[in-house]
């Protein structure tokens, strides 16, 4: 059984890819540490968004970073409950929250890194 176009995980794979690592790059220039940078965002998304989505409606879950990119790649869970399926956006609009949350960013980590490395 073949999926349709919309269901493939590979474009969503990629894009999530892509924007993660757009937005690790600009969390890295913000913080001027390395490690804690990757260990902040190895953190956040496996176990600070999980619990926030115990703990908030999914109104809001849908537009943390990790959760909108995860849910790119198409993968449906028995856990979902019907008021998340209810809430979903579409896979663009999932893009859209991540690649927001890394032109941020990234737009936030080059004006700091140039006021810091300027002299």
């Amino acid at each position: 059984m073949t999926p349709d176009a919309s269901r493939r995980p590979l474009p969503g794979a990629l894009v999530n890819t892509t924007l993660s690592a757009t937005l690790g790059l600009g969390v890295g220039m913000i913080v001027r540490h390395g490690s804690a940078v990757i260990s902040g965002l190895l953190i956040w998304g496996p176990v600070v968004e999980n619990l926030l989505a115990v703990f908030l409606p999914a109104t809001l879950v849908r537009f943390l970073p990790f959760y909108a990119g995860t849910q790119l790649l198409a993968i449906e869970s028995d856990l979902d409950s019907t008021e998340t399926i209810a809430v979903a956006l579409s896979r663009p609009h999932r893009a859209l929250i991540l690649a927001a949350y890394a032109a941020t960013a990234m737009a936030f980590g080059t004006i700091l890194l140039s006021r810091r490395d300027a002299g």
